[in-house]
C-alpha cells in the first residue's frame, strides 16, 4: 500500500462527467500501486481525449506513458513528445472499448503492468567520474533514457562511438556502443540476478548522473 494519491483531479470542474467517474474508477484500483520514484497526471479533454499519465523520474524524468480516454473507447502507450502517443504503436500500445468501468479496469491493468517492471541505472565510470548514464528496463534492457558526458570520458570513447555508428539524431551518442557499465543503480523493483551484466555491480553509494561518485 502506499499514502501516494494517484490520478487526483485538482480542479474537477475541469471535466466532464464521464472524465470524473473514468479517473475514480482508475483511481480506486490503484490505491496498492508502488509509487516509488513515479506520479500521476490527469490532463482535461478541452478539445481532445482525457490524457491520465504516469512519469518515472529520478535525477531527471526517463519514461512517461498514458492513455487518452474517448468516452467509449481509449489508446495508450508510451509518450513520444509531450502527451502524444506514437503514430505507429509500440510493443506496449493499448486499445480497447467499453464502459468507463471496463476502460478503467483496462487501464489499470496496463498501467500496472508497465509499473511493475525493474527499472535500473547503469553507469559508466572514469576516474570516479561517472561519463555516460542509462536508465533500461532490466527485464528487457531496453533504454528508456541515456546521457553522454565528454569531459569525463577517457579518450578516444567518443571517436570511438561515432566510428562504430552508435550515434543518433543530431548526432547523440548511444551508449549501447560502450563497453559494460562500471555500476548499476536500482531504481525501481528488485532486477533478478542474470538481468544484469556480470561485470556490472551493485553501487553501495548513490553519485550525481554526471560527476564523482567515488565509488
Amino acid at each position: 500500500m502506499t499514502d501516494h494519491r494517484w490520478f487526483e483531479l485538482e480542479d474537477p470542474e475541469d471535466f466532464t462527467e464521464s472524465e470524473r467517474a473514468f479517473a475514480a474508477a482508475l483511481r480506486a484500483r490503484a490505491t496498492s500501486w508502488s509509487a516509488e520514484k513515479a506520479s500521476s497526471d490527469l490532463v482535461p479533454s478541452e478539445d481532445g481525449p482525457l490524457i491520465a499519465a504516469v512519469s518515472l523520474s529520478d535525477d531527471v524524468l526517463f519514461e512517461e506513458f498514458g492513455v487518452h480516454f474517448h468516452g467509449d473507447r481509449l489508446v495508450g502507450d508510451r509518450f513520444v513528445c509531450g502527451w502524444d502517443l506514437p503514430e505507429q504503436p509500440s510493443e506496449y500500445g493499448l486499445t480497447a472499448e467499453g464502459t468507463i468501468d471496463e476502460l478503467a479496469a483496462a487501464s489499470a491493468a496496463w498501467f500496472e503492468k508497465l509499473l511493475s517492471k525493474p527499472v535500473v541505472l547503469y553507469v559508466w565510470l572514469h576516474d570516479n567520474y561517472a561519463y555516460a548514464a542509462r536508465y533500461a528496463y532490466a527485464d528487457t534492457n531496453e533504454t528508456l533514457s541515456q546521457a553522454f558526458y565528454e569531459p569525463y570520458a577517457p579518450d578516444g570513447v567518443k571517436e570511438a562511438l561515432i566510428a562504430g555508428g552508435h550515434v543518433f539524431g543530431q548526432g547523440w551518442l548511444q551508449t549501447v556502443g560502450l563497453p559494460p557499465a562500471t555500476l548499476y543503480v536500482r531504481v525501481r523493483g528488485v532486477p533478478e540476478d542474470g538481468q544484469i551484466p556480470a561485470q556490472t555491480r551493485l553501487a553501495e553509494k548513490r553519485g550525481p548522473i554526471s560527476g564523482v561518485w567515488y565509488a
